[in-house]
């Protein structure tokens, strides 16, 4: 599928086990899962969907009489749409903390991801980590990101 321009519109829907897209009326494609690249004309690309905005690529996938959204994305980009979710405005030291402590927490998820089966690593909500997207983004939260990109907490066997 070729790229629509800055701001166009796709529609999704879902039916006979298919997402099929349309912009302006003008068929895009259909299938059982659809990628959904931003075209990346600089930074701050990103995708809106009723949800919220979000970073980087939307898989829909077609399941049952709908299709899940689901957001591909590095992890310190994830972290961008949960520090804010999780601990809200907090003094830089608590963010940094929440950082490596959500990281660390993902990090290690991803060993048996508790999604694997319905295609994704993670939910939304307090099962997993609550995700709201670029939406919810602060600069204070994105700073601790940064701040601790990389640091994980370990336990040392033995």
């Amino acid at each position: 599928m070729g790229p629509l321009v800055q701001g166009g519109q796709i529609e999704a829907v879902a039916t006979g086990g298919m997402v099929r897209l349309t912009a302006n009326g003008k068929p895009l494609g259909q299938a059982a899962r659809l990628a959904i690249d931003p075209v990346r004309m600089g930074s701050g690309a990103w995708i809106r969907i009723a949800s919220g905005q979000y970073r980087d690529r939307l898989v829909l996938t077609a399941r049952g009489s709908g299709f899940d959204a689901v957001n591909e994305l590095p992890l310190d980009d994830w972290l961008r749409g949960v520090l804010p979710a999780e601990i809200g405005d907090s003094p830089m030291e608590a963010l940094k903390a929440q950082a490596v402590a959500s990281r660390s927490e993902a990090v290690h998820k991803l060993e048996r991801a508790p999604h694997a089966a319905e295609g994704y690593d993670f939910c939304s909500s307090t099962h997993c980590q609550v995700y709201k997207g670029m939406g919810v983004e602060t600069p204070a939260c994105n700073a601790a990101v940064e701040a601790t990109r990389g640091q994980v907490l370990v336990v040392e066997a033995g």
